[in-house]
């Protein structure tokens, strides 16, 4: 669905519009764009948000959105820098039939991207993750964000949506103007803010013991298969909470843009994880030779999440063969993944391989399932498959 928008810049400035009641606590109806799994689209309708603290500044559990950030990340330092740590946002907006109406596109997007988080943490906290797991975050909405390279060339970040790790105290989300991306802006796509959410608890329950390990003496090879590891998990709980394979191309057309993967071949930015990805050379051996400065991680990132796609597709009971795995399946392998990752972070060595977390993945899916992933692992991940612990 192409969504067209008018900018109106002047709302992190402006006043909102009083909104009665809206200060407190509570469940509040705001109309926004949601995924409709069965259109595969985004449609603009009222949803419930149940997290906010302060409704006019955006702020409550899930995060806290700010605005007017000016940022300057230089890697030749290897610093960042807030020249403003931006403010309190206003939401603007009318209220409907007991639905808020944003009157801006600024309040449109902000709120859809507490929105997008609170569903991400929702998510999560319905796998097991305890309530107050992750540390207080912000959402930094649209900041002035410089990029420095190493090699000292400069950009101005724009068409994109990350989490940020600087401290263990401050860790956050960034989301930029969209420049050449002129589909469903990315803060909106829920699968987008859930891959992002999930690797903000990817370094909450792996990354924080690897960090120590990866600047003690991590194997190249364990340094970048867990790289892409991360980006592979972060892809299947987007899917796994959305219902949809392919939640990216909402925002990225397919066909249009691409990057170059580990100086090999041009890949799409867009990936599916309902399409077959076998681990081959092609994958494994940049993993082991490319430095983890220059390593690209989406080719073992797309494996693994493919990998765990068709494990859910195995033990789906409710759906037939040939329909998508029902939320269900996705959820149970979800759940699995979540606490493999606990498990993960408690055991994780030097020399990490992926076949470490596919036997975990085997443990936490139990007897009733573990036939179906080592089926799928016999096929996708033939090369290593006899190291999967439990198959």
């Amino acid at each position: 669905m192409r969504f067209l928008a008018t900018t109106i810049g002047a709302v992190l400035a402006a006043a909102a519009t009083a909104l009665a009641g809206c200060g407190d606590p509570g469940t509040v109806s705001v109309e926004l764009l949601a995924y409709d799994e069965v259109a595969d689209e985004y449609v603009i309708d009222a949803v419930d948000i149940t997290t906010l603290d302060d409704v006019d500044r955006l702020q409550g559990r899930a995060t806290k959105i700010v605005g007017g950030a000016d940022i300057t990340l230089d890697y030749q330092k290897n610093e960042l820098q807030r020249d403003d740590p931006g403010h309190a946002v206003a939401f603007g907006a009318f209220e409907q039939d007991g639905v808020l109406i944003p009157e801006d596109f600024d309040s449109f997007a902000m709120a859809s991207a507490y929105y997008n988080i609170e569903l991400s943490l929702l998510f999560y906290e319905s796998l097991g993750m305890e309530e107050g797991a992750l540390v207080d975050m912000e959402t930094f909405y649209w900041p002035d964000f410089t990029l420095i390279e190493s090699d000292g060339e400069e950009t101005i970040m724009e068409d994109n949506a990350f989490y940020m790790f600087v401290s263990a105290n401050d860790r956050g989300f960034y989301v930029f103007p969209y420049a050449d991306f002129q589909w469903l802006p990315m803060s909106m796509n829920g699968g987008i803010m859930t891959h992002e959410f999930s690797h903000a608890v990817f370094d909450a329950f792996v990354e924080d013991p690897s960090r120590q390990m990866v600047d003690g003496g991590m194997t190249l090879s364990g340094a970048n298969l867990l790289y892409g590891m991360n980006e592979g998990i972060a892809d299947f709980m987007a899917v796994a909470r959305t219902g949809d394979p392919d939640y990216m191309e909402h925002s990225i057309e397919k066909g249009v843009f691409s990057v170059q993967c580990n100086s090999a071949t041009y890949k799409e930015i867009v990936r599916d994880a309902s399409v077959q990805w076998n681990y081959s050379a092609s994958i494994d051996d940049p993993a082991r030779s490319v430095q983890a400065d220059a390593f690209c991680p989406y080719d073992v990132g797309a494996f693994f999440a493919a990998a765990l796609y068709a494990i859910a597709d195995g033990i789906d009971t409710e759906n037939a063969p040939e329909q998508a795995p029902s939320h269900e399946a996705l959820r149970t392998v979800a759940r699995a993944l979540f606490e493999s990752m606990g498990d993960l972070g408690q055991t994780l060595t030097p020399d990490f391989e992926l076949w470490d977390m596919f036997g975990l993945m085997v443990e936490n899916l139990g007897p009733e399932h573990a036939d179906a992933a080592c089926s799928v692992l016999e096929e996708r991940y033939a090369m290593y498959y006899d190291q999967v612990a439990g198959c």
